[in-house]
């Protein structure tokens, strides 16, 4: 381990942190042994105790400690009570052999080597947060219990076996199918990007066959995107990013400084030497219990926390380039892009981030490329309505959608009014550079108006001359996927086969410029 690391702004041992931390008491637990006669109950005043109730008695009798909630413990008769968030709570938790549970787990709990997660919630999820819940659970069960109906006694010795003979856990822990699909990890920031969530779907869908696809997202997204995650909870795994990083105090100012610096390392691979293993040894089992993925997207962005996290979950780390409406500096731009070479793979959106990048860093050439990102989703949006207004005094059509802002706001624009079918779209080739789109869609016909959807800010900057018929620039994938019944022809720009399946799926015509 090195006490120091150097950016090109400024050197570690010059740097104070003005953001003090409080050492979390769960985190300062995890340095205790584990107890092997301790067993922690999750459960709640609610929970159907039944026949367990004979379980606790039993542990008692054979010296075993049961840490439960005060009022779990009284409707047992028997038990250790721990109040939750109390630190007696957390060390029982941190160091008790076995955690039993009969309510979904906290999210801040991190299995560690050698505990053993006894699963024995019985009900259904009802909703998506319990859904989600449900996930955080099941990714850290090493087994699953279930008394059976007029089998509870067996269950139930067989149970206390098992908390008699820590020593003999391998027997029981229980191995997830091999089902020959890979396993697909998408970490996604769907909040702070109005397209991200089309991109998501967009990477998902393309290993919609040969995979099972995880998506880890920041809590928040959740409310944001519920009804549309609600209906791809039978083919995706929903994980939520919440709470902030552990870490102990004397670490504090590390975490800080790669905050701010990580991108201006001289030498990113020192991270590695500079950062406890610790942190991202518990935060991977925090959010993903000791579960390896095939292949790992960073869909959030390149900061330290993400790259780390994700370098230890897969040997196949790719990072999708979400930035590109976003306009940096010539040092913040060419610092962002040295720390890519972290990556076996770095996909840009658009054709010029792509250049500057591989011009800026060597060692990223080799692993870039574009990425034709495409809503294969497009009119599939049956929440939103298009319908015509008058805004001072000219004839438009208005687009407005349910929950599509933060905060569930309702989102409403308005674009030039055209009649149905009178009207054709062209998506932008984000394999060519602006000045191509922008003379291939100069070469399109004018006779009509032209939509150009360009999500990721291709041609922000440019102009573009059509004489005669009008152009209008579309940044909204919503918007698109709403209109897209409504256009015409789908003058495809270069070889964009992406565009050309969804053209075709819609039944438009289609024509190749």
């Amino acid at each position: 381990m090195t006490d120091n690391i150097i950016s090109s702004r400024i050197e570690f041992k010059d740097f104070s942190s003005d953001e003090p931390a409080k050492e979390n008491a769960y985190l300062s637990a995890l340095d205790l042994p584990i107890d092997d006669k301790a067993v922690f109950l999750v459960a709640g005043q609610d929970s159907r105790l039944g026949a367990f109730t004979v379980v606790a008695k039993a542990l008692k009798a054979k010296g075993i400690k049961l840490y439960a909630a005060p009022s779990v413990c009284e409707k047992l008769g028997t038990g250790i009570p721990v109040k939750g968030k109390s630190d007696e709570y957390y060390r029982a938790v941190a160091t008790s052999r076995f955690v039993y549970v009969m309510e979904y787990l906290p999210a801040f709990f991190a299995p560690r080597d050698g505990q053993f997660v006894i699963n024995a919630i019985h009900k259904k999820p009802a909703n998506l947060d319990e859904i989600i819940a449900n996930n955080c659970t099941e990714i850290k069960t090493s087994y699953h219990f279930s008394a059976g109906s007029g089998l509870g006694k067996i269950a139930y010795a067989k149970l206390l076996s098992i908390f008699n003979h820590p020593q003999k856990l391998d027997e029981y822990k229980e191995e997830k199918p091999a089902n020959g699909k890979k396993k697909i990890l998408i970490a996604a920031n769907i909040q702070k990007d109005p397209n991200a969530f089309e991109m998501f779907k967009r990477v998902a869908l393309s290993h919609r066959n040969d995979a099972q696809v995880t998506l880890l997202i920041d809590s928040k997204s959740v409310r944001e995107y519920e009804d549309e995650l609600q209906k791809m909870v039978g083919s995706i795994r929903i994980l939520p990013k919440q709470g902030l990083l552990p870490r102990k105090v004397e670490d504090n100012d590390k975490v800080m400084f790669l905050g701010k610096e990580f991108q201006f390392l001289e030498n990113p691979d020192d991270v590695y030497d500079f950062l406890p293993d610790y942190i991202f040894a518990n935060e991977q089992k925090r959010l993903l219990g000791n579960e390896r993925f095939d292949k790992a997207y960073n869909l959030m962005n390149n900061s330290f926390y993400w790259t780390l996290l994700l370098k230890r979950v897969s040997d196949s780390y790719i990072y999708v380039d979400t930035l590109a409406n976003t306009i940096l500096s010539d040092p913040d731009r060419i610092a962002r892009n040295h720390t890519l070479s972290h990556y076996e793979k770095v996909y840009f959106l658009r054709e010029d981030m792509y250049s500057a990048a591989i011009q800026d860093c060597e060692d990223v050439d080799s692993a870039a490329d574009t990425f034709g990102v495409f809503p294969y989703f497009a009119g599939e949006d049956d929440k939103s309505k298009v319908k015509t207004v008058f805004l001072n005094g000219e004839k438009r059509l208005l687009i407005s959608s349910k929950n599509r802002g933060i905060f569930g706001t309702k989102v409403i624009s308005t674009i030039p009014y055209f009649e149905d079918k009178q009207a054709d779209y062209a998506v932008v080739n984000y394999n060519l550079s602006a000045e191509q789109n922008v003379d291939i869609i100069n070469s399109m016909p004018t006779d009509r108006m032209l939509f150009v959807i360009d999500p990721y800010g291709t041609l922000l900057g440019n102009t573009m001359f059509v004489s005669g018929g009008k152009l209008v620039r579309i940044e909204s994938l919503k918007d698109f996927s709403v209109l897209l019944k409504y256009f015409g022809k789908c003058n495809v720009i270069g070889d964009n086969p992406d565009v050309e399946a969804e053209a075709k799926r819609a039944g438009k015509e289609i024509v190749h410029y």
